[in-house]
């Protein structure tokens, strides 16, 4: 499970102030992002995005994910919880006429995913948990997100994060997109039912502030794909690859 707005969570700072006092932050821009396709008969997807943010002390807004901040429990001087409650768009799924092998497959459609989300800040890193179900009501499935996170600065204006990850996905989620129904089986596309899984994710961002304004982010990851979704007859690599350049004008 892909999250385009993962890739551009730098810190935003240079907060301003709206006219009821409340701090809030506004950055407008664009993305480029490519990523390897899974299903057989497609190659690499590269797209342009625009990119909206939004937050103040109540909600973060990056398209497509919206999260409503609720009350942070603290934990010490520099270390404390922060809650949020979470809604995404995901645009996963295919359409048969994206490759000829997946012709005869009914269409699996792109969800929103809504849930929680907390995240233990510390000195050293971020660990974050979300829980995700889909909104939509196409799967039905359910997704836990795991990741660990840390910052290094490099110069005055350059910041390295490195980050690993886990998703664990349910049988519903697995079986919805890779798995091959009774009316879809062919010769080379047997039956296949899908099982629950777990993908692991290694990944840095670079985040480059040119000024107070101007803000770049570069993010790569590659994701080791579970053998549940790998032995589905739909899907021919073991992992997947995906980049983002974004650039960010802060107000």
């Amino acid at each position: 499970m892909l999250c385009f707005a993962c890739a551009a969570t730098a810190s935003w700072a240079n907060a301003q102030e709206d006219a009821q006092g409340k701090t809030a932050q506004w950055a407008l821009g664009a993305a480029v992002r490519a990523e390897q396709e899974l299903y057989k008969g497609t190659g690499r997807e590269t797209v342009l995005l625009p990119l909206v943010r939004f937050e103040n002390r109540y909600v973060s807004v990056q398209l497509p994910t919206v999260e409503l901040k609720l009350p942070q429990l603290s934990l010490g001087r520099s270390s404390g919880l922060d809650f949020r409650l979470m809604a995404t768009y995901e645009g996963d799924g295919y359409k048969a006429s994206d490759s000829a092998f997946l012709a005869g497959m009914s269409a699996r459609k792109a969800s929103v995913w809504a849930g929680a989300k907390a995240t233990w800040e510390t000195p050293w890193a971020e660990l974050s948990v979300e829980w995700l179900r889909d909104a939509s009501g196409n799967s039905g499935g359910r997704v836990v997100n795991l990741e660990l996170e840390t910052e290094f600065d490099v110069g005055a204006s350059l910041e390295i994060s490195p980050r690993v990850g886990v998703s664990m996905l349910d049988q519903r989620y697995v079986d919805y997109y890779y798995g091959v129904r009774l009316g879809e089986a062919s010769l080379s596309r047997p039956v296949y039912a899908g099982r629950s899984a777990r993908n692991y994710e290694l990944g840095v961002r670079a985040t480059y502030a040119y000024s107070r304004q101007h803000l770049f982010i570069f993010d790569a990851s590659r994701t080791k794909l579970s053998q549940t979704i790998t032995a589905s007859p739909l899907v021919d690599r073991s992992s997947q690859a995906e980049f983002s350049l974004v650039y960010a004008y802060r107000f």
